[in-house]
């Protein structure tokens, strides 16, 4: 227990002791003297956005790659270059941006500046978040939902971001890249494959058919020639009283009868090589399709990670006007929902059916009635409720539109036709 009188509860004693607190405190060491009389510390600046140039120079690359498309990239360097950047390939306008970024000079500035004022929304989203933890979290939601320009500038600049994230952040860029350049890769593999294998089939029935049609001529000049020589032969023998004219005449139609059977073998094999050419010419005509399909996907997937970070900007583009409503038929639970979040930023709706896996088929007269565009995916739908869907709008007069499968992509290259099938429905 303490015995000391300045331990002791407030009153007339503890005021009366306050002043010999005071003396005493005038008596304390020098060294403590000293502590005590040091000024506060000041306080520090905020954590600055490291500027574009400060960034890790691979880091370069995919910022101008991924944040920058590449018609404002060209107007932006061609105020700084010496030379006319419009005849530049764009691989060869992607280095010159690259170069720039790593300067401290004018052009870099105004990179850093164009890429602030595109992704402005997003900078300010992720400038709300006070630590590392913080920004993963925004960064890993604008990947899976698509959003990567302006997120993946923010996370590179913003402050908190360690060297983990930047890791992260790349490696998610970094694989997109490959995944989006694959899907063209392969397309344009089978199509050139495709293109050979035609070619060279064309080549050979050229030649079969040249060949045919010399076996042709030989047979229509053979058989002349065994006619000629049975009337020769037989006038002969006549002539001569020879009665063996039967064998003679049975010998020439024996070998008649081969050169038929030789022609007819060949004919038979022509037919089959024209129906082989007819069926190569099919499948190069649906990869064509489909090449082309995959093309207008890509686009659209391009054009939703050039559309800004945010949903609304993006949704923006979308070529729907406020209040519309768009059924989607079949398709996966969770890309439904993602659909569904896109067309909510665009101020429309999303209404959806499973396609005849749980839900009754008998529910889409109602589904459809409400809808102002019909979707369906043909890989991810039952075949009688497609047979449906076509039939309702048919009856109602509601534009639908197939897509090619389930995935986002098709979803928004269809959205993107929607103005040649549905004009009224398009955005103003």
């Amino acid at each position: 227990m303490c015995r000391d009188e300045r331990c002791e509860m407030p009153g007339k004693a503890g005021v009366a002791a306050a002043p010999a607190l005071m003396v005493r405190s005038s008596q304390e060491p020098d060294w403590l003297a000293k502590i005590a009389a040091r000024p506060a510390p000041a306080k520090l600046p905020p954590a600055q956005r490291k500027k574009l140039w400060e960034l890790q120079s691979n880091l370069h690359c995919s910022v101008i790659g991924t944040c920058m498309p590449t018609p404002e990239l060209r107007k932006l360097l061609q105020r700084f270059a010496a030379d006319d950047l419009a005849r530049m390939s764009e691989l060869e306008l992607h280095e010159q941006g690259v170069m720039a970024a790593s300067g401290r000079d004018a052009a870099a500035r105004s990179l850093h500046k164009a890429l602030d004022k595109r992704h402005e929304v997003t900078l300010r989203k992720f400038s709300r978040a006070a630590d590392t933890t913080a920004v993963r979290a925004l960064w890993r939601e604008a990947r899976q939902g698509g959003d990567l320009p302006g997120a993946y500038w923010a996370v590179l600049t913003h402050p908190a971001t360690d060297d983990g994230l930047v890791h992260e952040a790349f490696g998610d860029v970094h694989m997109l890249s490959h995944l989006v350049g694959a899907a063209n890769r392969g397309a344009l593999t089978r199509l050139a494959a495709l293109e050979e294998q035609r070619a060279e089939l064309e080549t050979r029935i050229e030649k079969q058919q040249s060949r045919f049609a010399q076996l042709v001529a030989e047979r229509d000049g053979l058989a002349r020639r065994i006619d000629e020589l049975a009337v020769e032969r037989v006038a002969a023998r006549a002539e001569a009283g020879d009665t063996g004219t039967d064998d003679l005449v049975s010998a020439l139609q024996q070998r008649l009868t081969a050169e038929i059977a030789r022609r007819e073998r060949a004919e038979q094999k022509r037919d089959q090589n024209r129906e082989q050419l007819t069926q190569m010419q099919r499948d190069f005509t649906a990869s064509r399709e489909r090449e082309s399909s995959l093309r207008d996907e890509v686009g659209a997937l391009e054009s939703l990670l050039e559309a800004g970070s945010e949903p609304a900007e993006t949704a923006a583009r979308l070529p729907l006007a406020a209040g519309s409503t768009v059924l989607y038929v079949g398709g996966r639970p969770a890309q439904v929902e993602q659909m569904r979040a896109l067309l909510a930023a665009a101020g429309a709706e999303l209404l959806d059916h499973d396609g005849g896996l749980q839900e009754r088929v008998g529910m889409l007269a109602g589904m459809i009635s409400r809808a102002d565009l019909v979707v369906f995916p043909v890989d991810c739908i039952s075949h009688g409720a497609m047979h449906a869907v076509k039939r309702l709008c048919g009856q109602t007069g509601k534009p639908y539109q197939a897509l090619r499968s389930a995935g986002l992509a098709s979803f928004l290259d269809g959205l993107a036709r929607v103005p040649r099938h549905a004009p009224a429905l398009a955005a103003a």
